[in-house]
């Protein structure tokens, strides 16, 4: 008989200690986006995906939640991570987000 796995659990979690959005994956961290503050804008700074992660898209997901948390805030944010940068590329409907 064939073993069944339970699918993952994915989780959002706003590490404000660590300055840093983070994905959790079977409640490990999976992926993370460290911020700094500037008044009303945060700058992404830098994206990073746990080596085990990789390739499941876990990156993508924390960017994309760390950018609903800023557009939910009312905020806007400085892309100053490359990859940051590219997932806004990526959706023009939040263009609007970005500080110039």
């Amino acid at each position: 008989m064939a073993r069944m796995t339970k699918p993952s659990q994915l989780n959002f979690h706003h590490n404000d200690e660590a300055s840093r959005f983070e994905v959790l994956l079977d409640g490990k961290v999976a992926a993370f986006v460290d911020y700094s503050v500037d008044g009303d804008v945060i700058d992404l700074i830098h994206t990073e995906t746990v080596p085990e992660f990789r390739g499941q898209g876990v990156a993508a997901k924390a960017v994309d939640h760390a950018l609903a948390y800023i557009q939910a805030m009312e905020k806007q944010v400085r892309p100053s991570c490359p990859y940051v940068a590219h997932r806004l590329e990526q959706q023009p409907e939040l263009k609007h987000l970005i500080k110039n």
